[in-house]
Parts: structure tokens; sequence; C-alpha cells
């Protein structure tokens, strides 16, 4: 029997409703973390309803009581589940390919070109610009990028 010291571990939850989803991912920019598409219930639902979420929650990790939903016209990012998204600076976001429904594949790569600084604590739609970058290859979903 091995023991372990529960001084090294630290389990907060948090005091917010975000993350109930599921076929999502996540990214960091800073000290937020965003959370892209799924299957779930929206942060903001207080009735529980399950849909594909086409909308953006964004966890201040420094302030972990707040959160803000992004609402986005569902043309820009669409109700993704199973994509994937990467970072590579703390400036932009690449949101690839992922699936509506079984027969809505998307073939697109979207850059989140994210303008916020450590001070900004809450994050708008006014601050994201997308970018549609059109790709030529195949549509695909449960890939890693």
């Amino acid at each position: 029997n091995q023991v372990y010291d529960t001084n090294l571990i630290k389990i907060e939850p948090f005091s917010i409703k975000c993350g109930l989803r599921f076929g999502h991912k996540t990214c960091m920019v800073k000290s937020k973390l965003f959370i892209f598409g799924g299957f779930g219930e929206l942060a903001t639902d207080a009735y529980g309803k399950h849909l594909r979420l086409s909308s953006i929650e964004v966890v201040d990790l420094n302030n972990k009581m707040n959160a803000s939903v992004l609402d986005l016209d569902e043309s820009i990012l669409g109700d993704r589940i199973f994509h994937s998204c990467a970072s590579f600076d703390d400036k932009s976001i690449y949101v690839t390919y992922g699936r509506s429904n079984p027969s809505k594949l998307f073939n697109n790569i979207l850059k989140l070109n994210v303008n916020i600084s450590e001070e900004n604590v809450e994050v708008n739609s006014s601050h994201l610009t997308i970018e549609n970058i059109n790709s030529n290859v195949l549509s695909r979903y449960r890939h890693a990028s």
C-alpha cells in the first residue's frame, strides 16, 4: 500500500458552471482557458438543455470566479465537435476540422486572433477576430493536430 501526501495536490472546483460538454477542445492564451465546441450544456443555461455548442467559454485561470461565454454567429465557428485546436503563441488559436453531425464534416482551419492582456479579466467577442483558412485536404474529425 502506498501512502499519498495530500498536501502535494490541491483540488479546487470552480464555483461557476463551465465545461459541461464532450467532443470539445481547450486551448490557453495567456492565463485564459478557451473551451471550444462539443456537445453539452451552455454555461448560461439554467435548465441544462443539451445541444451542439457553437459558443466559446473563456475561463480566467488567475481569477477562477470569472468565466465569459462568447456567443458567436454560428456560421463563423459552427457547432463543431471532435475537432482540434492549438496555440503557438499568446495571440492566436487555430481550430481545425471536426464535424457538426456525421454527414456534415468541416474541411477548414480557423485562425482566431486574440487581442487580450493579462489584465483583461473578462473576455468578449470584440477581443477576437476570426480568419477562415481554406484547406485543400479531406474533411476529418476525431483527429489530432
